[in-house]
């Protein structure tokens, strides 16, 4: 009975140091001189280097021209997915705009962003 017990314990140790980590190879992107009039797709890559599940919870984007197309997503240790943004400026001029993640990281919240200038 005692050989049981110390095996479920050390499993359940086990198990709670597993940790996902998000990594972003490019989390800001220069999408440099854009025209105003036009959608564009910028794709982020999320890959979970870390050894537990990791959970995107929300992706929210700092306005309504920018569009994230999912925002939950499971990745299994070493696997990744792409993250698809669509982008329509709203107006003319510079633009510095801004993804944040909210995951079951350390951290809990992860910022991405693109930047450039629209012009007609």
């Amino acid at each position: 009975m005692q050989l049981i017990g110390l095996v479920v314990l050390m499993t359940s140790c086990t198990a709670s140091k597993q940790k996902p980590r998000l990594h972003i190879p490019k989390s800001r992107i220069d999408l440099a001189t854009i025209k105003a009039d036009s959608a564009y797709m910028l794709q982020y890559s999320l890959i979970n280097t870390g050894t537990g599940v990791l959970s995107i919870d929300t992706v929210t984007a700092s306005c309504g021209c920018t569009i994230p197309t999912a925002t939950k997503y499971e990745i299994a240790p070493q696997d990744s997915v792409l993250l698809t943004v669509q982008f329509k400026p709203p107006d003319t001029g510079d633009f510095d705009k801004k993804l944040v993640i909210r995951s079951n990281t350390d951290s809990i919240y992860t910022v991405l962003s693109f930047y450039g200038k629209a012009e007609k």
